[in-house]
């Protein structure tokens, strides 16, 4: 292989590893509420994580709250409803939006279950 062709996947390799975007991971607990909400300007849906201090917080994706941040898939939210209904804690990646409503959590859709 020549010189270039070796730089030229380098590169490439190095892009692909490279992330997008820079996501905060949130603190591990369980779900005291998991919303969804069709169709609800505000958000498409809401969860309320109790950590291990007893601490709530929220996070939303969708609607106003989160201007142009990356909305979960529905495969996404499946793994966050399975791992509250059979009792696991999770913690979940997001981004911090300002919008009308002031700063929020929004989540990403990025997951770790325990």
């Amino acid at each position: 292989m020549t010189r270039k062709a070796i730089l030229l996947i380098a590169l490439v390799g190095a892009l692909q590893a490279t992330p997008a975007f820079a996501s905060l991971t949130g603190s591990k607990g369980s779900a005291d509420r998991i919303a969804l909400r069709a169709n609800y300007s505000q958000y498409e849906g809401k969860i309320d994580l109790r950590d291990s201090g007893g601490i709530v917080t929220f996070y939303y994706w969708g609607g106003d709250r989160c201007p142009g941040a990356i909305v979960p898939t529905d495969r996404q939210v499946d793994f966050l409803l399975n791992a509250h209904v059979n009792g696991h804690q999770v913690s979940l990646d997001y981004d911090n939006y300002a919008s009308s409503y002031g700063t929020s959590r929004c989540w990403d859709g990025g997951i770790q279950i325990w």
